[in-house]
């Protein structure tokens, strides 16, 4: 009898630990549909737009000129461009690739979701960014660091929400690999830069330190999640879209006949 007691004390204890943590990973989710700005749904109908030929007047007039958007790089670089599959980063290596930059896009992969019976998503993410790579004529390569996300990122963030900390995987993500371990990556393979599709901005202080301010379009704007970011880091990165709204982004994807300007915002968790 004690036995029993005990063993259904420790199955309530164990249920009351994963309501704890379930609880927080969805305040969490919650969090990053309403802050993470380049998360949240577009509200367009999209299933209905994404049957019909995309053509710039199906968004919004932006009257933004390209050229003033783009980041300050006196001179023609190598750049290598974050490719996600997903509109912002296909506009980020347009963005590059019309100033006269040398671009390349690198499709990442952070978690294996062969084992979890959606290899078709990940499928789909790169052949999305493969396509977008291809139509605006720069390279493509893939980079796996599935062991590393789960070691800097995954695990840490199970052990908080143990703890009864509320982690954020964001944070983790962009400190630890697409800042730190991507951005090695790419330096290493011969690029001057990194870009990626963030909504941010930076801006080189008097004393050549880079600072990270919000995005123009504040509903996406992304820079909490990018406080983890070393200042290295920062001095090898470029964010073309802190200067534009995402529906400017949106019309700019269609106008140069991107597939991906109807495409809608994926939730930026890699493990959802």
């Amino acid at each position: 009898r004690d036995l029993r007691g005990a063993a259904r004390r420790q199955q309530e204890e164990t249920r009351a630990a994963v309501s704890v943590i379930a609880v927080t990973f969805c305040l969490h989710m919650q969090s990053a549909v309403n802050f993470c700005t380049c998360r949240s749904a577009w509200q367009v109908p999209l299933l209905s737009v994404a049957r019909k030929k995309v053509s710039p007047s199906t968004f919004p007039s932006t009257h933004v000129s390209r050229r003033s958007v783009l980041p300050s790089v006196r001179d023609l670089a190598t750049i290598a461009v974050g490719m996600s599959g997903g509109v912002d980063s296909s506009v980020t290596a347009l963005l590059l690739k019309e100033q006269g930059h040398d671009v390349t896009g690198i499709h990442m992969t952070n978690w294996d979701s062969d084992d979890e019976g959606y290899a078709e998503c990940r499928e789909r993410e790169f052949n999305d960014a493969k396509q977008v790579c291809s139509r605006l004529g720069i390279g493509f390569k893939e980079v796996n660091f599935v062991r590393e996300y789960w070691q800097h990122v995954f695990h840490p963030f199970i052990e908080g929400l143990s703890v009864g900390g509320t982690p954020n995987p964001d944070v983790y993500c962009n400190r630890h690999i697409k800042f730190k371990l991507f951005l090695e990556y790419a330096l290493s393979g011969g690029a001057d830069f990194l870009a990626t599709g963030h909504y941010a901005r930076l801006r080189r202080s008097p004393n050549g330190k880079i600072q990270l301010l919000r995005a123009v379009d504040q509903t996406k704007d992304q820079t909490f999640f990018l406080i983890g970011t070393e200042q290295r880091a920062l001095q090898r990165t470029l964010f073309p879209l802190g200067e534009l709204k995402k529906d400017a982004v949106r019309a700019i994807a269609a106008e140069a006949g991107l597939h991906t300007a109807t495409k809608r915002d994926s939730t930026g968790i890699c493990f959802v």
